[in-house]
């Protein structure tokens, strides 16, 4: 899965939101720890 966002700002808002929120506490419960891999870093996007 990807997920863009317009700026850091943006990304920060995200994570408080309802939704991120309880997915978080909902993802505690299904992923084995150590299983998953997030990688944040930047993103060229070209509208071209």
């Amino acid at each position: 899965m990807y997920e863009v966002f317009a700026d850091e700002a943006a990304l920060a808002a995200h994570r408080l939101t309802p939704h991120f929120l309880a997915w978080q506490e909902e993802k505690a419960g299904l992923v084995v720890p150590g299983s998953q891999v997030d990688r944040l870093g930047p993103l060229l996007v070209s509208e071209g």
